[in-house]
């Protein structure tokens, strides 16, 4: 009796682990950001990163399967930062879930890094994965005001 409790268990925390992998895989990528060295008189939080501000901001959707996988690896990796600090971004990026969910991640252009409102760990890897494909240091602050 023991034992099918035990096989009971254990095929349960498998399905359910399946499923979790399940509920993070990524749809697409729908990125708000500014130019490379924009600065401004106040820090830039997460939700200033699109409203008001659409239209100063550079608009990228990201489909490419490869990319993606990548970026889920790292995305499924972050950790919870306790550390109390000033939100100053310019990335917003919408990830689109397969399961439906929209999570809202938010970078710093070096540092800063938000997953739905709560500060992680930075990931110098997947801010590069981003940056690389986002064509970020070659996106002028002219090309968005003219």
């Amino acid at each position: 009796m023991k034992n099918i409790s035990v096989l009971i268990l254990g095929v349960f925390l498998l399905v359910c682990f399946s499923c979790q992998d399940q509920n993070r895989a990524i749809d697409y990528l729908d990125v708000y950001f500014l130019p490379e060295g924009t600065t401004t008189q106040i820090p830039i939080h997460c939700d200033m990163l699109y409203g008001d501000w659409k239209p100063k901001l550079v608009h990228r959707k990201i489909e490419n399967s490869k990319i993606l996988k990548q970026f889920e690896d790292y995305y499924n990796s972050y950790l919870e930062n306790k550390e109390e600090k000033t939100q100053d971004l310019r990335i917003r990026c919408m990830i689109y879930l397969k399961n439906g969910r929209v999570d809202t991640l938010c970078l710093g252009e070096y540092f800063d890094t938000f997953l739905n409102g709560q500060r992680m760990n930075d990931s110098n890897e997947l801010l590069n994965l981003l940056k690389k494909e986002l064509d970020y240091s070659n996106i002028s602050r002219e090309q968005i005001v003219n």
